[in-house]
């Protein structure tokens, strides 16, 4: 199914959702260079753990706010279902106004953000002390796996 929407009803989604006090803020120009700066002086005050080519990475990064887009959930919809269980067998789209059954996931894309890099550090750090915990289970495969052996 695929879906297209006017771009005045999409922004217009887009912006109910960001309403939402309880998992959006509005960040203020200076709180977004506040956290720009707690990065470069943590990276700063760590600056002799880190390798060079890290610090200058992390350093020298072109920041970028968060891009935040919503994707319909259409298979949710219990009107649109109808909609198609309903149509003509020769038709090949269904042209409607906003359905308010719809519910959308939102994305949002930290890639260039003020902690990207520092995340991508922090994790590869970490998982490379993974491998020394035995209990843990990366998914459900290696779950089934450890469960074989074990019986």
């Amino acid at each position: 199914i695929l879906r297209i929407y006017n771009k005045n009803d999409y922004n217009n989604i887009a912006l109910n959702e960001l309403s939402d006090e309880m998992t959006y803020k509005i960040v203020t120009k200076s709180e977004y260079d506040k956290s720009i700066e707690k990065v470069h002086n943590l990276i700063e005050t760590h600056r002799d753990n880190l390798h060079r080519k890290e610090v200058a990475a992390i350093l020298s990064q072109r920041c970028e706010p968060a891009k935040f887009k919503i994707l319909p959930k259409l298979h949710k919809s219990n009107t649109l279902s109808s909609m198609i269980d309903n149509m003509d067998s020769d038709k090949t789209y269904i042209q409607t106004s906003i359905l308010n059954d719809i519910q959308y996931r939102p994305i949002v894309n930290n890639k260039n953000c003020p902690t990207y890099l520092l995340s991508s550090l922090i994790h590869k750090i970490l998982i490379s002390l993974l491998t020394i915990i035995l209990s843990l289970i990366k998914d459900s495969f290696d779950f089934l796996n450890k469960l074989k052996k074990n019986m």
